[in-house]
């Protein structure tokens, strides 16, 4: 019998390695699969794509910028103890987050759904998955991928540099001639500060990195095109509590970025969708 050929494919990493984004700000190590709540680190398993049980119904999105009002709200919320003891509860501030995360206007290219959040790093936590889906139609493949988890604990951990933090990733792929650009990072980056900057937020303590993949494939596989994929994972702290949805709107600009949506004309906002 003929031995098949082998089938191999080479991945060349860009720029910085594949680096956790802790939720207290820095590079803390190489991804791994598994919960390490405890270290405050946000692993791959609290950030994977993971199917949802509520969210946007499936079928024909609406042409109107979805709401996250759309998405059932699975609040992680726990209280904690401070230094002399006492039970330290901030709902009320949450909740008021909430509020405006779910009355948040986002490009009608982009679905969001709730996921999981993670329960150990904050007293609070929400977390949401998001896809630019540029036909509108939730059965057609998505262009870019991505995470927003919100957290909050009123103790404002130090390294926070506040009550809140906002810790996201967004990934797509891109042009295979945006792998051989060694400026491919910091324009990952300006990307997401553009965003920000251009909805006149103001944030804090800042971390993340950039991440290039540029796939050639060889052997039974050589006639695959090479492919590149790009993905920004960023967290910061927001320094008003009140802009909590802008800094998801941001996000959501990021995620239309990264997969080659055309920014809105100026003077043209999306529109609320319809109910």
């Amino acid at each position: 019998m003929a031995r098949p050929r082998a089938a191999c494919t080479r991945a060349l990493w860009l720029g910085s390695p594949v680096a956790g984004v802790s939720a207290y700000g820095g590079s803390v190590g190489v991804w791994e699969v598994g919960v390490a709540e405890e270290s405050g680190v946000v692993t791959l398993s609290d950030l994977a794509m993971r199917p949802a049980t509520v969210g946007v119904a499936c079928g024909i999105l609406s042409v109107d910028a979805p709401t996250v009002s759309d998405v059932v709200s699975r609040i992680q919320s726990r209280p904690r103890k401070a230094s002399g003891g006492e039970t330290v509860r901030d709902e009320s501030t949450f909740a008021e987050a909430l509020a405006s995360v779910h009355a948040a206007v986002l490009r009608p290219e982009v679905l969001i759904e709730e996921v999981p959040a993670p329960t150990r790093l904050a007293p609070s936590a929400l977390a949401l998955s998001g896809e630019v889906i540029p036909s509108r139609n939730a059965d057609d493949e998505p262009t870019a991928t991505g995470r927003f988890v919100l957290l909050h604990d009123p103790e404002e951990p130090e390294p926070w540099e506040g009550a809140w933090r906002v810790v996201t990733y967004a990934k797509a792929a891109v042009e295979p001639e945006v792998g051989h650009d060694p400026y491919v990072g910091r324009v990952g980056w300006s990307w997401l500060t553009d965003a920000l900057e251009q909805r006149g937020l103001a944030w804090a303590a800042e971390a993340g990195a950039v991440t290039c993949v540029l796939s050639e494939s060889f052997g039974a596989l050589s006639d695959r095109e090479p492919t590149v994929e790009m993905e920004i994972r960023a967290s910061w702290t927001p320094l008003d509590g009140h802009q909590i949805d802008e800094h998801l709107q941001a996000w959501g600009d990021l995620l239309c970025t990264i997969a080659g949506l055309p920014p809105l004309p100026e003077g043209v906002v999306a529109l609320p969708q319809r109910r």
